[in-house]
């Protein structure tokens, strides 16, 4: 999301006045030196004491892999499962055994390495979150307004949480804030904003993991359903809400799978299984309105 504002914030301020070169070049000064001023508040503790580490660490996780323990639900959800299947069908039909490594499914936080399917490598993540994001700023730097601004933003959200590295499932927020701004301003985008609400809800869930909590979790997901059905009853957009309930009760169906049934069927065999099965099912869901997303917003 940070190129994206910073493309908009030199085109509304550094060219407010047009292509006035006293103008450009005084405001551009001015936005440096209060971004620089930012960024000295924010790291200068550790420039201080010289303990950089854990904050590039942090910044940049590229020691500890392409997935977290939970595999968030984006694409590389969906490529970790072709892989794992590639390598079923190889080994049961042709017996073709895999590439040795970690494996993507030993729930552990760390570089693991793919059997069949080419192994994903920080650069390779980097280049596919760059190409969603460039038709986005060129969408600004040509089409520059606070209505599209946080269009532009969901969307460059969108791309980094489905192609970008090590990404945690918390991250889905930051897609779902900009998009119901989206929403609001346009209800034509109301259909895709309140799904991915959906999904965002129910692929946390494993977060709250105690069974207790269970009934919680779906009782705030319903009332979520109807306060946003609520705000958007006067609007004359057509939400499909039949299918977005079909989605969801899928999403739920799975949910109850992982919460009683797996571990009465399995006892303590296969745990990442009923996990893999949400992460997956809310990866298609996200990836679907990704593509209807970029088609309204580029297409329509």
């Amino acid at each position: 999301m940070a190129p994206t504002f910073a493309v908009f914030v030199i085109r509304e301020y550094c060219f407010d006045d047009g292509w006035n070169i006293r103008s450009v070049i005084t405001r551009a000064t001015s936005l440096g030196f209060s971004s620089l001023f930012i960024f000295v508040i924010a790291f200068g503790p550790w420039m201080r004491s010289h303990n950089w580490s854990p904050v590039i660490e942090r910044l940049f996780p590229f020691g500890r892999g392409l997935c977290h323990a939970y595999w968030a639900p984006n694409f590389w959800a969906i490529y970790n499962v072709l892989d794992i299947v590639a390598a079923f069908i190889a080994k049961k039909w042709f017996g073709i055994e895999g590439s040795n490594g970690h494996s993507m499914t030993r729930g552990l936080v760390g570089v693991s390495s793919h059997s069949m399917l080419p192994t994903v490598t920080p650069t390779i993540s980097a280049l596919l979150v760059l190409l969603t994001l460039i038709p986005i700023l060129f969408r600004v730097a040509r089409k520059s307004s606070k209505d599209s601004l946080s269009e532009s933003l969901a969307a460059s959200a969108l791309g980094y949480f489905l192609f970008g590295w090590h990404i945690h499932e918390k991250h889905i927020l930051m897609c779902t804030v900009p998009l119901s701004l989206v929403a609001l301003q346009k209800p034509q985008f109301a259909g895709v904003c309140l799904m991915l609400h959906m999904i965002a809800a129910i692929s946390m869930f494993p977060l709250l993991f105690h069974t207790k909590e269970f009934l919680v979790k779906v009782s705030l997901t319903a009332i979520q359903l109807f306060l946003y059905r609520l705000a958007f009853q006067n609007n004359n957009i057509q939400i499909r809400y039949v299918r977005i309930l079909v989605f969801t009760s899928v999403l739920l169906a799975l949910e109850v799978y992982r919460e009683f049934i797996h571990s009465f069927v399995f006892g303590d065999r296969f745990e990442f299984l009923a996990l893999m099965f949400t992460s997956v099912a809310c990866a298609v869901g996200n990836v679907f309105l990704f593509g209807v997303f970029w088609k309204n917003l580029f297409w329509s």
